[in-house]
């Protein structure tokens, strides 16, 4: 059976019409808006993720807690790249750690919605907080602690609340 991809001439996304040109081929998991959507490149010849988007899960109730920090639903993620680095962007704030900086993720579900949201600090320990709902995230846990804007000193875990806590997790903890 053809399909729109063997026929480049009638592939109308330009996107999809470059990924098709090169060596990269994409695998996806394409949902509703407003589902779980995780892209991840691999390189052909190698077999090895290249990059991976983690887009985070937005409860607009809560836009009053993460929306006062710049945060936009089409522009923050968390990113595990092709030079290993975890990247996590929430509006103002960014963490860039390496990957072999990792030492395990684990799923949190269930927060009180008033310290689910926004970019804060824990009150228990040194890890930060990239919120976006008061459902579900993944603790992201370092061997050495990582600065932020929040402070230089550095956390030891991050949590973020992205729309496919199973895949990063997994992810992260495959490696």
């Amino acid at each position: 059976m053809r399909t729109d991809a063997d026929d480049l001439a009638r592939v109308r996304d330009p996107a999809i019409e470059l990924l098709l040109t090169h060596t990269s081929t994409l695998t996806d998991e394409w949902c509703e808006h407003g589902e779980a959507m995780v892209v991840v490149l691999f390189d052909a010849s190698r077999q090895a993720p290249m990059t991976a988007i983690y887009r985070y899960s937005f409860d607009k109730r809560l836009v009053v807690f993460w929306g006062v920090f710049g945060v936009r639903p089409g522009r923050d993620r968390v990113t595990l790249t092709d030079d290993g680095r975890l990247r996590a962007t929430f509006g103002l704030f960014k963490l860039v750690t390496p990957l072999d900086n990792v030492d395990g993720a684990h799923i949190t579900r269930n927060y009180r919605w008033w310290t689910a949201a926004g970019a804060r600090g824990s009150m228990k320990d040194d890890g930060l907080t990239f919120g976006t709902n008061a459902n579900a995230g993944v603790c992201i846990h370092f061997r050495e602690k990582v600065p932020s804007a929040l402070t230089r000193k550095g956390h030891s875990a991050l949590t973020v609340t992205v729309e496919d806590v199973e895949g990063l997790t997994e992810a992260l903890t495959r490696r």
